[in-house]
């Protein structure tokens, strides 16, 4: 009886310890298994891929986690690989959510597979760790949650490939009211924000049947809406000109020629030709609508290459190959001559009347003694000097670098560009007596990048008037990259409380306010025109611009230590199963 009785005490405690496998529930019993743990993570990132272009259901953005802030909740997954099924329902949304990036070239399909598999770990990586946070560190699901969403975006936009685009708070971007808040410690703030408002709807769901327990998440959610609406209006009503500015007149050329990449040199010298030509086309027609223009701005790499930067070496190069740069120099004249209207470009004369005009372009530039390329951004004078020249500092990965590629050169030839050189810094464009900033491409993506550029500026004297973005996404063939670009340009103008001018070839051009308001904005894969009176605005204070990213980085450091401590208790077996 004994040996019996000692027998059932041991299998007893086998199954306490021991759950089957297959089930997948909380401490109270099965609830479903892997399958419907997967088709829970699933459903937020369906939400969540609604929420965002090219579908675009904007509210649903403050529901679309709730999912994901459920399991957190949850005492204990009981099934087998549980983090497996929350990475592949990420690995989905990703796939999803940048299905435009391997359209330019080939070799962007492998990008694409590799840049989703790892953007699907931040959606297990967010919920493992928030549970870490409130199971061993007893945090209040209300405060973790928020916390660990704006942490795991930080490190996201920061760290690694630093991909700054498609965060929660940029869902919001169309409406300026909910994002004001940018400019205390920028855009995570609207994400943190969103994140709190999330957590409060499960608890009030949670709580339904006890209006006690309902109360202060209730009372939470609406506070959080409350005080976004309240600080928006408030900052909102201080955005105007300064009375005192100086006014440059200038027109945004937005064209629309998807990207291409020309096998040969002849291939390449017609799309060049093309490209230039309907640029001419629109500042002609620009020019002979709105006579009173002292600007012009054309996007990123319209002028493929052609200008060769000073260097105080070249007198060292051969009579040859001097003679080779200043008749790249001369070409490069040539072209900008043709498309302000100075002389006949081609075969077609401009229209009668027409002054040289300052243009702001980007170009394909080259350092004739490096040999080194860069994509660049100059202002070109109305005698034709180039008065300012801006290397691009940040580059995109696989499109302008490949990672490691000084070590294996094989690995350039993956880039559909090669391999371009890095600019040393910020530039200020002073034009008629304002002072812009400019950045390319996705660059306006990076939020630190941004504030560094303009207090570089600042620091150097000359404080920045109005920020200006070149940037060609015809890589992308309209797709939804354009609406996260665009969202990206919005939250730099209220972070740092400067007017934002967007020059973008096949769109979204823009011209943006320092309160992140839209002025106009061009079509989407189609040509237009947007005139402007590019103006300083009365200064505002910005907390983002003065101490940067303090709370995203305090949640970034929360997030790691949390991390790591979850490793090492799970590790050493001191903190029990709690997943």
């Amino acid at each position: 009886m004994k040996r019996q009785k000692k027998k059932s005490q041991v299998n007893s405690k086998k199954v306490v310890e021991s759950p089957p496998e297959e089930s997948c529930g909380t401490a109270n019993g099965p609830s479903g298994g892997w399958l419907k743990l997967f088709l829970i993570s699933l459903l937020g990132s369906t939400l969540l891929w609604l929420s965002f272009a090219p579908v675009g259901i904007w509210p649903l953005a403050w529901f679309a986690i709730t999912p994901w802030c459920w399991l957190v909740e949850r005492e204990q997954f009981r099934c087998r690989r549980p983090y497996l099924a929350i990475w592949l329902a990420g690995f989905l949304y990703w796939l999803a959510t940048i299905y435009f990036l391997p359209i330019p070239h080939p070799a962007l399909w492998l990008g694409w597979i590799v840049f989703s598999l790892y953007l699907s770990v931040f959606l297990p990586l967010f919920i493992g760790v928030s549970r870490v946070l409130t199971r061993q560190f007893r945090v209040p699901a209300m405060l973790a949650i928020p916390i660990i969403w704006t942490g795991v975006e930080f490190i996201r936009s920061n760290y690694g490939v630093e991909f700054g685009t498609i965060l929660l708070g940029h869902t919001q971007f169309k409406f300026p009211l909910l994002i004001q808040m940018a400019d205390l410690f920028g855009m995570y703030t609207v994400s943190f924000l969103m994140a709190l408002f999330s957590i409060c709807i499960v608890r009030i769901w949670s709580s339904m049947g006890s209006i006690s327990r309902a109360a202060l998440p209730a009372l939470v959610a609406i506070a959080v809406v409350g005080t976004m609406v309240g600080y928006g209006y408030w900052k909102l009503g201080q955005v105007r000109a300064d009375p005192d500015s100086p006014v440059v007149r200038l027109a945004l050329i937005q064209g629309s020629i998807d990207t291409e990449f020309p096998a040969t040199s002849e291939e390449a010298g017609k799309l060049i030709k093309s490209q230039v030509t309907q640029y001419r086309d629109l500042t002609w027609q620009a020019r002979a609508t709105a006579r009173d223009l002292d600007l012009i701005i054309w996007p990123e790499t319209i002028f493929l290459s052609g200008y060769t930067i000073p260097d105080p070496n070249e007198s060292k190069l051969s009579r040859d190959e001097r003679t080779l740069i200043q008749g790249d120099r001369d070409n490069f004249r040539y072209f900008w001559e043709g498309s302000t209207g100075l002389r006949p470009f081609g075969e077609v004369d401009p229209p009668r009347g027409l002054t040289p005009i300052a243009l702001m372009t980007g170009v394909g530039a080259t350092n004739p003694v490096t040999g080194e390329s860069y994509n660049s951004a100059v202002l070109i004078e109305p005698d034709g000097k180039v008065s300012a020249h801006y290397d691009k500092k940040h580059l995109v990965i696989i499109g302008e670098y490949i990672p490691f590629a000084a070590w294996f050169p094989i690995l350039k030839k993956l880039s559909p560009n090669g391999s371009i050189g890095r600019g040393d810094g910020p530039k200020n464009f002073a034009y008629g007596g304002l002072n812009f900033a400019p950045n390319i491409c996705f660059e306006s993506t990076v939020p630190h990048l941004i504030r560094g550029y303009v207090n570089r500026i600042a620091d150097e004297g000359t404080e920045p008037d109005v920020l200006v973005n070149l940037t060609n996404d015809g890589w992308f063939f309209g797709t939804a990259c354009l609406d996260h670009h665009l969202a990206c340009n919005v939250f730099r103008a209220v972070e740092m409380r400067k007017p934002m001018l967007v020059c973008a070839n096949t769109g979204f051009s823009a011209v943006i306010d320092s309160g992140g308001q839209m002025k106009s904005q061009g079509p989407r894969r189609d040509v237009g025109i947007l005139y402007a009176n590019a103006a300083r605005d009365v200064p505002q204070y910005s907390l983002y611009r003065q101490y940067g990213d303090v709370l995203p980085l305090g949640c970034g450091v929360v997030c790691l230590v949390a991390l790591l401590a979850g490793w090492w208790q799970r590790r050493k077996g001191l903190a029990g199963r709690t997943d």
